[in-house]
């Protein structure tokens, strides 16, 4: 479910189906996430492939007019290995970096 604050934003941005939905999951929460905590969010906890949601979060972080940004590194809590950390950070330049917190 979209949030009705997000609606105006996807058409500014004239962003597709799964993209609208991860963007409002960035925008709603406004914490870092991995793209795996993406996918949980996505499938509403169910098991899901990577390739669902991994595509559609580097398209968001490579779209010039989107707030989305890599900020950082979390640990998986699956492969137990460093992974990009994402979040919704609109007064922030793309490049700026964050102290993410595990």
């Amino acid at each position: 479910m979209v949030h009705p604050n997000s609606i105006e934003t996807f058409h500014d941005l004239e962003l597709g189906g799964i993209q609208a939905e991860i963007y409002a999951i960035f925008k709603n929460d406004q914490r870092p996430f991995t793209d795996r905590q993406i996918l949980r969010k996505f499938m509403h906890g169910r098991r899901g492939d990577m390739n669902q949601v991994r595509p559609r979060i580097t398209e968001l972080l490579q779209m010039h007019n989107t707030p989305i940004k890599e900020v950082g590194s979390l640990v998986c809590e699956v492969s137990k290995r460093r992974v990009r950390a994402c979040m919704y950070a609109p007064n922030t330049d793309k490049q700026d970096k964050f102290e993410v917190p595990q």
